[in-house]
Formats: structure tokens, sequence, C-alpha cells
């Protein structure tokens, strides 16, 4: 809990200092968007990003999920071919059996 506040604590101050700067700047290079993006994406995550602190049924690590999407993204690519409608049919079909 202590490292969570700490985080909050320096996401804050960061915000503070940075976060209207970072908004209001026209910029559209590769780099200025991504710090904007990153930034955004950051923002709408703090509401839910520390659930699992208080939630023994969330996982600590994202090991399986990330492993369940390799395979997916490796049985996909052996299936070049589809159709956007067949792609989500076969999206819908291997989440249904992987989680069966």
């Amino acid at each position: 809990m202590a490292d969570r506040d700490k985080f909050l604590i320096a996401v804050t101050e960061w915000e503070r200092k940075y976060g209207y700067l970072i908004n209001h700047r026209p910029e559209t290079g590769r780099v200025f968007s991504d710090i904007k993006r990153a930034r955004s994406m950051l923002l709408r995550a703090l509401p839910d990003m520390f659930h699992y602190l208080s939630d023994p049924a969330i996982p600590i690590s994202t090991n399986r999920l990330e492993s369940y999407f390799s395979r997916l993204k490796s049985h996909y690519r052996q299936h070049r071919g589809l159709t956007n409608t067949k792609r989500s049919n076969y999206f819908n079909w291997y989440v249904y059996y992987v989680l069966k």
C-alpha cells in the first residue's frame, strides 16, 4: 500500500506540473503524441489500477493473459486469408472454446 500511495502522489505531482501544458500543446509529432497518449491512458487507468491489492481473485501478474493472447495470435496467423466476417467468427469460436 505504501508503494501505491507513493506512486499516486508522484503521478498527482507530475500531472499538476505538466498535465495542463501537455494537454494544451498543439504539437502533433510522433514523440509528443506518444507522451500525450501515455498520459491519457494512465489517467484513465488510475481508478482501476490497484484493485488487485484488495481482491485476491485478481492475479498480480499478466503472464497468463499474455500467454493466452500469444497463442491466439499464433493460431490466427495460420489463417491469414480470413474475410472480416470469418475473422470475427474465428475469434468468437476461439474465445468460447478456450475459456470454456
